[in-house]
């Protein structure tokens, strides 16, 4: 059976987890809630462009480009839709949000839980873990890249104040640094460093 400061040590741990998946999916559901918006906006402003361009200049050479460059956008509204609809962005941006806020929610909790002691310390501990195995089973159902790993970890590292577990760097931003050549990313914080 673990100890007080084994379980407060477990709680560390996986709240730093819990609070890395939270901003990957805050990441994910931010680019998602972009694109729909982008596209909403092309599907009010395609017919609006053209109804208006045909009020204004009728049947003149003009409205012939103006209609050449409204077909474009309006294309691209087309496979935007398509998109969204295939890779149902819109569930998928309900779950990210959703996951976040419930990842952010088991990272406060393992905060709290490391303030406690004896028993209390045990049951909270019991109880956010149970949380946390749920939520991490409906989670790995979207699986995360190399890049959006090292940018939630960063972040994690960033919130809590904590040195990089691989490569032991200060974490004092959190977004990535751009890569210059000559350089390689820490596979966990993205953090680089030189190869010369």
């Amino acid at each position: 059976m673990m100890d007080d400061q084994q379980i407060r040590d477990s709680c560390k741990n996986k709240s730093y987890y819990a609070l890395s998946t939270a901003r990957i999916f805050t990441l994910r559901m931010q680019k998602l809630d972009r694109l729909l918006k982008f596209n909403t906006c092309l599907g009010i402003l395609v017919p609006s462009l053209l109804g208006g361009i045909f009020a204004t200049y009728g049947n003149v050479e003009v409205v012939k480009i103006f209609v050449s460059i409204t077909g474009i956008l309006g294309l691209v509204q087309i496979v935007l839709s398509v998109l969204s609809l295939v890779y149902t962005w819109e569930e998928n941006k309900a779950y990210y949000l959703e996951s976040s806020k419930v990842n952010r929610r088991i990272y406060e909790a393992y905060k709290n839980a490391m303030l406690l002691c004896g028993e209390e310390l045990i049951k909270s501990h019991s109880e956010v873990m149970e949380l946390d195995a749920k939520q991490n089973d409906s989670d790995d159902k979207f699986p995360f890249s190399n890049k959006e790993e090292q940018k939630g970890n960063r972040y994690a590292y960033y919130v809590m104040r904590e040195c990089c577990e691989i490569c032991e760097a200060g974490i004092t931003e959190y977004k990535l640094p751009k890569l210059k050549k000559g350089e390689i990313r820490c596979a966990n914080c993205g953090t680089t460093k030189s190869t010369i």
